[in-house]
């Protein structure tokens, strides 16, 4: 169980959220929990991989296309 203070705006958000959605601000502000530590999530297990391949920039610049647009 969490009790969670809103600043009015997001508050007035989330309720026309549920209105839009026809769902609760339980369900809404659960959800958005879930998504937002999913990412995190990731974000935290990719910093603490070490990497698995190196590119030079010249690489880069080639695979992203950016020598394409500089001739």
């Amino acid at each position: 169980m969490i009790t969670v203070r809103l600043p009015q705006e997001l508050e007035d958000r989330l309720v026309a959220m549920c209105q839009e959605t026809r769902r609760s601000k339980s369900f809404l502000v659960k959800d958005a929990i879930e998504y937002f530590l999913d990412d995190l999530e990731d974000v935290v297990e990719s910093r603490n991989k070490p990497p698995t391949e190196f590119v030079t920039n010249e690489e880069l610049r080639e695979n992203l296309g950016f020598d394409e647009c500089t001739k």
